[in-house]
């Protein structure tokens, strides 16, 4: 049977100040830790950055049936992207960079090929920061334009080939501020202070 033993027994005296001067420590270890705790939970509820990396591919193969391959197919509106050469060319390519440190990110599309360096200023496609306040974002930078039916990328659109409201009127690109802020999960409005539209091979209008 284990008995406790006084501490003057084993020779050891404190005195009435010491014996205060620790439990004042205790308290103060005890306030610091109950202050400190709702720190270490939100570092512990903090979410590391997130990079997601994706892209698409748009190859084809272009063959002329009735007249010599050397002559430009027409099958976009006012766009010689497909060329006329002979056999399996590569049309556009875009690699795609995310990252997400919430409330901020970054965002960067980067396009290749022959639509690529039609619709990008030094192969970016668009590329900007933004910056959540609540449910509204504030982005900066270059964006992919919101206007039109159609895009880009082949694979969401409803044809390869495109019209010519996209070809000729639509702008490829936005560069300045946008805010968007979600009214219902399928309905965000989205304001632009933008500079002039950006079109393609970088002119402005």
């Amino acid at each position: 049977m284990l008995r406790a033993i006084p501490l003057s027994h084993l020779g050891v005296s404190t005195t009435r100040t010491e014996r205060g001067s620790r439990l004042s420590c205790t308290k103060n270890l005890l306030l610091a830790a109950l202050l400190l705790a709702p720190l270490a939970a939100t570092a512990e509820d903090a979410k590391a950055p997130t990079v997601k990396f994706g892209g698409t591919v748009d190859a084809y193969y272009l063959l002329n049936l009735d007249t010599p391959q050397s002559e430009v197919n027409p099958v976009r509106a006012g766009d010689p992207v497909y060329d006329g050469q002979p056999g399996f060319n590569l049309g556009y390519a875009k690699l795609a960079i995310d990252v997400d440190a919430d409330p901020v990110g970054l965002k960067l599309d980067l396009a290749f090929g022959p639509e690529g360096a039609q619709i990008t200023n030094n192969t970016v496609q668009q590329a900007y920061a933004f910056m959540k306040f609540g449910k509204a974002t504030l982005a900066l930078g270059r964006f992919v334009t919101p206007a039109g039916f159609e895009v880009f990328e082949q694979k969401d659109n409803w044809l390869a080939s495109k019209g010519l409201i996209f070809s000729w009127a639509v702008p490829t690109a936005h560069e300045g501020v946008r805010l968007s802020y979600p009214l219902t999960p399928e309905l965000t409005v989205t304001g632009y202070v933008a500079n002039p539209m950006v079109t393609d091979k970088g002119s402005s209008r």
